[in-house]
Order: C-alpha cells, then sequence, then structure tokens
C-alpha cells in the first residue's frame, strides 16, 4: 500500500526579515526523523531569544535568526505497531508517474522501499531550481531523464545531487533562497563512538564545515565550488562552537571533525557550494538508546555552541577566531559503537 505524507506542517521561527545590512543565519534540525536533540536545543535557542535581555536584544539587534525545526515531521511521529518509533526517512512512497516519469523508473537511490519514504538530506541539489516537471527547460524527456540518470547508476548515487522529488526539500530551499543565509547550521545524530580506540572518552559531538567538493551540474553544465571566503567563515563558525565547549571545567573536551565526506545532495552540500558558510552539528546517540540523563547533556553540546555562534555574528568576533582552531580538531578515525556494549 503506497504511503503518503502525513501532512504535518513545516514551521519557520523568523527573529528578523532579510537585510543586507546585517548577517544571517538559517538552522536546520531533525531532516531524519529519527534524530530529535537538535530540535530541542534550538527550542531553548528560541526561548532565550524571546525572552529578552541585554544579550538577545543585541543578537537580534545584528544577526537576522531564522530556524526551521523539525523538517520531516513525518519520520518524526512514525509509529511501529501502535507506539511511537520515529524513523530516518520521511513518508512518501515512489510513484514515478505521479511526476510524469514512466512506472518502470527506478528510484532515486536515497529512497527507502522498506521503510516507504525518501532520506530528505539527500534531495537537494546545488542547482536550487532544479524540477523534475521542469525537464524541458534541460532539453530532455521524460523518458530520457529517466534513462540516462535515474536508471543509470553512474548517476543516480551519493556522488550526484539529488532530484527535488520531495515537498520538505523543495521547502526547506525555498526559505534558504529567501533568506539567503552567510551561515547555515544542521543538526544531526551520528550514533556513539569513542576519541579514539585507546582514549574511550565519548565524542559528543562531531563537526563539519566542508561536506561538498566542486561540482558540475549534469542538467546545466554550471560549475559550483566553495568560495575559499566561504570556507573560511564557515571554518570560523565551526571553531566558535568548538571554543564554546571548552570553558571551563568542560565535559565536552572529545570532539571530532566528521569524517570526510563529498555529498552534494544534502542540504548543507548544497548551500556551500551556493556561497554559504556551514556547519555540521552531529550529536551522539539515537531517539531509541538515549536515556533522560544522556539527553540532557547532549541538547547542552547544541545549545551552548548555537548560542556561542549568535553572539559572534552579533559582535563581529566571528572574523577573528583562527581557522586553524577548526583544521586542528582531530578528525574521527574509529568506527561508531554499539552503544548497548558501553557503560553509558
Amino acid at each position: 500500500m503506497p504511503i503518503e505524507p502525513q501532512g504535518y506542517p513545516l514551521y519557520v521561527c523568523k527573529f528578523g526579515e532579510p537585510d543586507p545590512s546585517k548577517p544571517s543565519i538559517l538552522i536546520e534540525t531533525q531532516i531524519h526523523g529519527n534524530e530529535p536533540l537538535g530540535t530541542e536545543a534550538v527550542v531553548n535557542v528560541m526561548q532565550n531569544l524571546i525572552a529578552g535581555g541585554q544579550e538577545a536584544r543585541f543578537i537580534l539587534e545584528n544577526v537576522t535568526v531564522w530556524i526551521m525545526p523539525r523538517v520531516n515531521p513525518d519520520g518524526a511521529m512514525n509509529q511501529r505497531d501502535g507506539q511511537w518509533y520515529p524513523k530516518r526517512q520521511s513518508d512518501q512512497t515512489w510513484v514515478p508517474e505521479e511526476i510524469g516519469l514512466p512506472s518502470d523508473t527506478r528510484a532515486p537511490w536515497y529512497y527507502s522501499s522498506r521503510n516507504g519514504g525518501y532520506d530528505l538530506n539527500r534531495d537537494s541539489s546545488p542547482n536550487l531550481d532544479f524540477r523534475i516537471e521542469n525537464l524541458a527547460d534541460y532539453g530532455l524527456t521524460p523518458s530520457e531523464f529517466a534513462t540516462l540518470y535515474l536508471d543509470d547508476r553512474d548517476y543516480n548515487n551519493s556522488e550526484y545531487d539529488g532530484y527535488y522529488v520531495t515537498p520538505e526539500a523543495r521547502i526547506v530551499t525555498k526559505v534558504y533562497k529567501e533568506l539567503q543565509p552567510d551561515v547555515f547550521i544542521d543538526i544531526h545524530h551520528r550514533g556513539f563512538n569513542t576519541l579514539t580506540d585507546d582514549d574511550i572518552r565519548q565524542v559528543y559531538i562531531q563537526v563539519a564545515a566542508d561536506v561538498a567538493l566542486p561540482y558540475t551540474d549534469p542538467f546545466t553544465g554550471d560549475y559550483y565550488s566553495v568560495d575559499p571566503e566561504v570556507l573560511t567563515l564557515a571554518k570560523q563558525v565551526n571553531a566558535t562552537g568548538w571554543l564554546s565547549l571548552q570553558l571551563g571545567n568542560s565535559a565536552f573536551g572529545s570532539i571530532q571533525k566528521y569524517p570526510e565526506v563529498n555529498l552534494p545532495g544534502t542540504t548543507l552540500g548544497a548551500f556551500a557550494l551556493n556561497d554559504t558558510a556551514i556547519m555540521l552539528i552531529e550529536i551522539a546517540g539515537q531517539t531509541q538508546n538515549l536515556g533522560q540523563k544522556a539527553r540532557g547533556r547532549l541538547i547542552k553540546t547544541a545549545t551552548d555552541p548555537l548560542m556561542a555562534i549568535l553572539k559572534a555574528l552579533a559582535d563581529g568576533s566571528i572574523h577573528d577566531v583562527d581557522p586553524a582552531i577548526y583544521d586542528a580538531i582531530p578528525e574521527s578515525s574509529n568506527s561508531i559503537r554499539d552503544p548497548s556494549a558501553r557503560d553509558e
């Protein structure tokens, strides 16, 4: 039986309107439905900004802040056997003829027939305007597109962009195009691992400032690459978040860089290739294996960097941060472990 989207709304919390005279930031959470703590962290941030006070007023006077919490509500509210059981994917069955493609067209590689939905974080493209219904703009018929791209695994894979087949990816990109943010932060979960095989401190978060190599769009021939100044700002943003977790006798010293990847079809990759400085925050753990104490601690590992970054954007000190601080953060080198095998 086809699985249809449940019709949950997507929200944008706007603190200010686009203003070229001051920096802007867009924050997205829970594009994977079973990764909830980023949403709780941005709720904390929104509460901090709404509460008022000198710090909040200063931030809002000097930074435009837009937040999209829980952009995959279908996955977040998924049930299994009548019980709440969030899943990574959205709810949307691949029915190619509904978008004008031959009925036997292969699904995008990021579609899960087992779970009945898409990995929304692979459905974006550096070509922010690409839509399958507009194939004629690229000189393609639906049959040609199906044969040359979706049916060919040389193109239909993670090294290429997504196809904007989901409403969620289209909505996020619409908001992005409206704001054209200087900074984009996306918050995820990534299971558990230790700092090294010998140093068994738990890694609370991993971060990344660069997730996409230069890219040539197969439909337009347009070339995209991350501008060096944009990458510098991304490193400064990530370094600011890292520094915020090193203050005092912090429990969050074990932080790593996310492993090197090339993912132009993610929101982070697509937006970085469109001149936005990015930060990936990967919080340890998943919904089904976190206790209440661990949840509170991990929410703080996202809330503190977000507030520090907002303050640094507001007073301009973000540009004084040495990008080499980010470069020196150790990259993940060991595997994610089964949390049931750990004490925590």
